[in-house]
């Protein structure tokens, strides 16, 4: 079992829980070079496999050692143009709304649900880093959202 393993495992729950409602893919530097340029509305989800990605923990028993797996997801979406007038705003406050509840439900419910992305591997944490951040909304319109994953599996020593 790989790091990739894991990451493909969650982009496949993401990408069903999502239908085609979001552009899923497996991203190592998710760059976007021109975010005034993406479509609005069209929202995207990379999973991507952390660099610091596999970490040792701890021997979990004589024959095993526990090791975890990092992989972030990203999911963002350009929402309005210039935000001037008071209809923008007040799209723009919905969309906030509905993004919110999107990554909670689409993304961050993988906590509750018995997924697990690989056999035999199990949820260590799940932090919801970056909720939106204002930075990205302010300056291009984007919604932006990160979550990390540790899913940690013991393995042979």
């Amino acid at each position: 079992m790989t790091l990739l393993d894991i990451a493909d495992g969650i982009k496949a729950e993401i990408a069903t829980n999502f239908g085609s409602a979001a552009t899923v893919d497996v991203s190592f530097d998710p760059v976007v070079t021109d975010p005034l340029g993406l479509p609005v509305g069209d929202k995207y989800v990379y999973v991507i496999p952390m660099p610091d990605g596999v970490e040792f923990r701890e021997a979990s028993d004589r024959e095993n050692d526990r090791h975890v797996y990092k992989v972030g997801v990203l999911f963002f979406e350009r929402l309005v143009g210039s935000l001037k007038s008071a209809t923008e705003k007040a799209a723009l406050t919905t969309k906030m709304t509905t993004n919110i509840n999107l990554v909670d439900e689409k993304i961050y419910s993988l906590k509750e649900k018995a997924f697990v992305p690989v056999q035999g591997t199990y949820l260590e944490s799940i932090e919801w880093r970056t909720v939106y951040n204002v930075d990205f909304l302010r300056e291009y319109g984007i919604f932006w959202s990160e979550i990390d994953f540790e899913y940690a599996f013991d393995e042979p020593s």
